[in-house]
């Protein structure tokens, strides 16, 4: 069993106590260590997306932690809910409108693809892998969960590479590539009902 399916509960907890918490003030949430299981306290990249409605309203994460699975959580999920530029910070009154949704992606870790062509990359991967490009201080990478937009390895390479600028056909052999998969958390209780039983729990 995976570490995201079995401690699914407490990864969707942390990152819901996140929110909450800049909901009140301008950190995350501090999850306690010492009550939490090893597999929580390794070092795993992960990704929260937030969803209003079905659409994402923001998505932070990190492939390479320098902290632990936790924290990590807990900071991805504050930085999704109020640091994504791409999207309105999340507020209160956007929070107890309701129907917004965590989805908290736990990655593996990351596995370089020796590649010296497109053909040759696209034949090492499949839709359950996420991609990182990096090229030179540059870098992109994608979700295992972009296959749903580009389904084909051909689009899903190039739309990539396009995020850093470059042409579909591009190609050099300073560009690195590393594949990864995803585990993922999807929280069951929305968070206007999380964010309503912790403030009744405090009065």
């Amino acid at each position: 069993m995976s570490v995201a399916s079995e401690y699914a509960t407490q990864i969707a907890e942390i990152a819901i106590m996140s929110i909450a918490s800049g909901l009140e003030g301008d950190t995350p949430f501090k999850p306690d260590l010492s009550t939490l299981p090893e597999a929580l306290l390794q070092k795993k990249g992960c990704f929260v997306a937030l969803y209003k409605s079905g659409v994402c309203c923001g998505c932070m994460g990190t492939l390479t932690p320098d902290d632990c699975l936790a924290v990590d959580v807990a900071n991805s999920a504050f930085n999704a809910a109020y640091a994504d530029s791409r999207y309105s910070v999340l507020t209160a009154e956007s929070i107890l409108d309701g129907d917004i949704e965590i989805e908290i992606s736990v990655l593996s870790d990351l596995q370089e693809i020796k590649c010296s062509s497109d053909n040759d990359l696209q034949s090492q991967i499949n839709s359950d892998n996420g991609l990182l490009l990096v090229d030179g201080d540059k870098d992109a990478s994608f979700l295992p969960q972009m296959w749903n937009v580009y389904p084909d390895k051909g689009s899903f390479v190039a739309a990539l590479k396009s995020e850093l600028g470059y042409d579909r056909h591009y190609w050099s052999p300073t560009m690195k590539f590393y594949k990864f998969t995803a585990d993922m958390v999807t929280s069951e209780i929305p968070l206007d009902e999380y964010y309503n039983s912790l403030n009744n729990d405090e009065e």
